[in-house]
Protein backbone atom coordinates (compact mmCIF):
# COMPACT_ATOMS: atom_id res chain seq x y z
CA UNK A 1 0.00 0.00 0.00
CA UNK A 2 1.46 3.33 -0.97
CA UNK A 3 2.29 6.05 1.50
CA UNK A 4 -0.51 8.28 0.23
CA UNK A 5 -2.63 8.67 3.34
CA UNK A 6 -2.17 11.07 6.22
CA UNK A 7 -3.22 10.61 9.83
CA UNK A 8 -6.52 12.44 10.29
CA UNK A 9 -7.53 12.08 6.62
CA UNK A 10 -11.14 11.11 5.87
CA UNK A 11 -11.68 8.34 3.32
CA UNK A 12 -14.88 6.78 2.00
CA UNK A 13 -15.87 3.18 1.54
CA UNK A 14 -19.14 1.55 0.51
CA UNK A 15 -21.37 -1.13 1.98
CA UNK A 16 -22.84 -2.92 -1.02
CA UNK A 17 -25.34 -4.91 1.06
CA UNK A 18 -26.91 -1.79 2.57
CA UNK A 19 -26.15 0.44 -0.43
CA UNK A 20 -24.51 2.99 1.82
CA UNK A 21 -21.39 5.12 1.97
CA UNK A 22 -19.27 4.87 5.10
CA UNK A 23 -16.72 7.53 6.00
CA UNK A 24 -13.60 6.32 7.79
CA UNK A 25 -10.69 8.21 9.29
CA UNK A 26 -7.01 7.33 9.14
CA UNK A 27 -6.02 7.31 12.82
CA UNK A 28 -2.61 5.69 12.74
CA UNK A 29 0.34 5.22 10.40
CA UNK A 30 2.75 2.39 11.21
CA UNK A 31 6.11 2.20 9.45
CA UNK A 32 8.04 -1.03 9.91
CA UNK A 33 11.51 -2.02 8.78
CA UNK A 34 12.08 -5.74 8.50
CA UNK A 35 14.59 -8.03 6.82
CA UNK A 36 12.21 -8.10 3.84
CA UNK A 37 12.15 -4.32 3.57
CA UNK A 38 10.07 -1.39 4.67
CA UNK A 39 6.33 -1.64 5.16
CA UNK A 40 3.71 1.00 5.89
CA UNK A 41 0.34 0.15 7.39
CA UNK A 42 -2.60 2.44 8.03
CA UNK A 43 -5.19 1.98 10.75
CA UNK A 44 -8.66 3.40 10.11
CA UNK A 45 -11.53 4.09 12.46
CA UNK A 46 -15.19 3.49 11.62
CA UNK A 47 -17.95 5.86 12.79
CA UNK A 48 -19.71 3.16 14.85
CA UNK A 49 -20.37 3.43 18.60
CA UNK A 50 -17.05 1.84 19.54
CA UNK A 51 -15.16 3.51 16.71
CA UNK A 52 -13.86 0.15 15.52
CA UNK A 53 -10.27 0.25 14.32
CA UNK A 54 -8.88 -2.00 11.61
CA UNK A 55 -5.92 -2.12 9.26
CA UNK A 56 -6.88 -0.44 6.00
CA UNK A 57 -5.55 -3.33 3.91
CA UNK A 58 -7.87 -5.77 5.75
CA UNK A 59 -11.14 -4.25 4.51
CA UNK A 60 -12.55 -5.80 1.37
CA UNK A 61 -14.29 -2.81 -0.15
CA UNK A 62 -12.88 -0.14 -2.37
CA UNK A 63 -11.47 3.03 -0.79
CA UNK A 64 -12.27 6.46 -2.20
CA UNK A 65 -10.30 9.60 -1.48
CA UNK A 66 -13.14 12.10 -1.84
CA UNK A 67 -16.88 12.67 -2.07
CA UNK A 68 -16.92 13.18 -5.84
CA UNK A 69 -15.01 9.95 -6.43
CA UNK A 70 -17.42 7.83 -4.36
CA UNK A 71 -20.42 9.67 -5.85
CA UNK A 72 -19.29 8.88 -9.41
CA UNK A 73 -18.71 5.24 -8.44
CA UNK A 74 -22.21 4.93 -6.93
CA UNK A 75 -23.90 6.66 -9.88
CA UNK A 76 -22.10 4.39 -12.35
CA UNK A 77 -23.15 1.33 -10.35
CA UNK A 78 -26.78 2.49 -10.21
CA UNK A 79 -26.82 3.30 -13.93
CA UNK A 80 -25.37 -0.11 -14.81
CA UNK A 81 -27.90 -1.86 -12.57
CA UNK A 82 -30.81 0.02 -14.18
CA UNK A 83 -29.50 -0.76 -17.68
CA UNK A 84 -29.25 -4.46 -16.77
CA UNK A 85 -32.83 -4.44 -15.43
CA UNK A 86 -34.09 -2.78 -18.62
CA UNK A 87 -32.25 -5.30 -20.81
CA UNK A 88 -33.82 -8.14 -18.82
CA UNK A 89 -37.22 -6.49 -19.17
CA UNK A 90 -36.77 -6.20 -22.94
CA UNK A 91 -35.81 -9.89 -23.17
CA UNK A 92 -38.86 -10.88 -21.13
CA UNK A 93 -41.13 -8.84 -23.39
CA UNK A 94 -39.75 -10.58 -26.47
CA UNK A 95 -39.90 -14.05 -24.91
CA UNK A 96 -43.16 -13.98 -22.97
CA UNK A 97 -45.50 -11.63 -24.80
CA UNK A 98 -46.88 -11.67 -28.29
CA UNK A 99 -44.26 -11.24 -30.96
CA UNK A 100 -45.66 -7.95 -32.21
CA UNK A 101 -46.20 -5.69 -29.26
CA UNK A 102 -46.91 -2.00 -29.33
CA UNK A 103 -43.92 -0.10 -28.06
CA UNK A 104 -44.56 2.81 -25.67
CA UNK A 105 -45.18 6.07 -27.51
CA UNK A 106 -43.23 9.20 -26.68
CA UNK A 107 -45.80 11.71 -25.29
CA UNK A 108 -44.42 14.42 -27.58
CA UNK A 109 -45.02 12.24 -30.63
CA UNK A 110 -48.66 11.60 -29.66
CA UNK A 111 -49.59 15.13 -30.75
CA UNK A 112 -47.83 14.90 -34.12
CA UNK A 113 -50.14 14.33 -37.05
CA UNK A 114 -49.32 11.51 -39.42
CA UNK A 115 -48.64 12.72 -42.95
CA UNK A 116 -51.67 12.51 -45.23
CA UNK A 117 -51.68 12.34 -49.03
CA UNK A 118 -53.82 15.52 -49.25
CA UNK A 119 -53.00 19.09 -48.24
CA UNK A 120 -55.34 19.11 -45.21
CA UNK A 121 -53.84 19.14 -41.73
CA UNK A 122 -55.56 19.00 -38.36
CA UNK A 123 -54.47 21.50 -35.70
CA UNK A 124 -55.23 20.93 -32.01
CA UNK A 125 -56.37 24.28 -30.58
CA UNK A 126 -56.73 22.93 -27.04
CA UNK A 127 -59.76 22.16 -24.85
CA UNK A 128 -60.83 19.46 -27.31
CA UNK A 129 -61.15 21.94 -30.21
CA UNK A 130 -59.51 20.90 -33.48
CA UNK A 131 -59.33 22.80 -36.74
CA UNK A 132 -58.61 21.63 -40.25
CA UNK A 133 -56.45 23.73 -42.50
CA UNK A 134 -55.31 23.50 -46.07
CA UNK A 135 -51.51 23.76 -46.22
CA UNK A 136 -51.79 25.72 -49.47
CA UNK A 137 -53.40 28.52 -47.44
CA UNK A 138 -50.70 28.37 -44.75
CA UNK A 139 -48.52 31.02 -46.39
CA UNK A 140 -51.51 33.37 -46.59
CA UNK A 141 -52.12 32.97 -42.84
CA UNK A 142 -48.45 33.62 -42.04
CA UNK A 143 -48.36 36.82 -44.12
CA UNK A 144 -51.32 38.32 -42.25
Amino acid sequence: MKNIFKVGQILYTTNNEKMSIIPVQVVEKIEKSTLEGKETQFIISFPDHGQTKIQLNKIKTQIFLGRDEVKDFMINNATNAIENMLELSDRLIKEKFIKEYIAPVDPVEQNVQVEAPNDIITVDLGNGVKAKMNTKNLNQAIDK
